[in-house]
């Protein structure tokens, strides 16, 4: 992984959870800041942050930046999409305990909020809008999933 703690400053996580609540527009900044206190902010160097084919051990918010997806396509790198920052990568493998289906990699210096799996499950248990967005995203994630899936058979024949 690529990642290092980028330097944190009260001013810093203060412009950090003022962009999550730009992320998130029902959010409050205090559950912004709650957010931020249960993670780690860092830095994304040029490389691949998460892995197709790994477990988790963690779920990033991007905060800024821009990251690729790719996937492993007969031993070819195949871009998949880009992710902007407010997005949210890793909370299926971290919800359902199943392996990574693509791999990130930094296109741009990033800043992501980084969770361990188990942060990030306990922030799911208390009601807020974060968790209410998350179920929409596994679903959503789900039926893209699907479609990426039946893109790819169709492919092949």
């Amino acid at each position: 992984m690529v990642l290092k703690p980028a330097g944190s400053t009260e001013a810093m996580n203060e412009r950090y959870s003022e962009l999550i609540t730009e992320f998130f527009p029902d959010f409050p900044l205090h559950e912004a800041q709650r957010l931020l206190l249960a993670g780690k902010t860092m830095e994304a160097a040029r490389g691949v942050v998460l892995g197709e084919g790994d477990m988790a051990n963690s779920v990033l918010l991007l905060l800024t930046g821009k990251l690729e997806v790719f996937i492993k396509d007969q031993g070819q790198d195949r871009k998949v999409g880009e992710v902007n920052p407010g997005s949210i990568l890793g909370e299926m493998t971290a919800l359902c305990g199943v392996p990574r289906n693509a791999s990130i990699r930094t296109s741009e210096p990033s800043i992501v909020l980084e969770w361990n799996d188990r942060a990030f499950r306990s922030l799911l248990l208390i009601p807020s809008a974060f968790s209410e967005r998350m179920f929409r995203l596994q679903r959503d994630h789900r039926e893209r999933r699907l479609l990426f899936e039946s893109q790819m058979r169709n492919d092949q024949v």
